[in-house]
C-alpha cells in the first residue's frame, strides 16, 4: 500500500499488513498526516487492536 492509499484510508485507523514470507502481523496506525507503526508481531506473539480491544491474534494461528 502506498502511503497515499493509507492517508485516503484512513477513516478506518488501523491496518493489518500480513507477510506469509517472514510471517509477521504489522500493525499500523492511520491518521490523515499518515500511518504510524503501532507494532510488529511475529511467532509466538500475539497481535492486539487498539479499535477493538476484545479482539486477540496468536500471530501462530494465522500461519497454521
Amino acid at each position: 500500500m502506498s502511503p497515499r492509499s493509507l492517508r485516503r484510508d484512513s477513516a478506518s485507523g488501523e491496518c493489518w499488513l500480513v507477510s506469509p514470507e517472514a510471517e509477521t502481523v504489522e500493525v499500523l496506525r492511520l491518521s490523515p498526516e499518515g500511518a504510524e507503526r503501532a507494532g510488529l508481531f511475529g511467532g509466538g506473539d500475539r497481535v492486539h487492536s487498539e479499535l477493538l480491544p476484545e479482539l486477540e491474534l496468536a500471530v501462530d494461528r494465522v500461519f497454521a
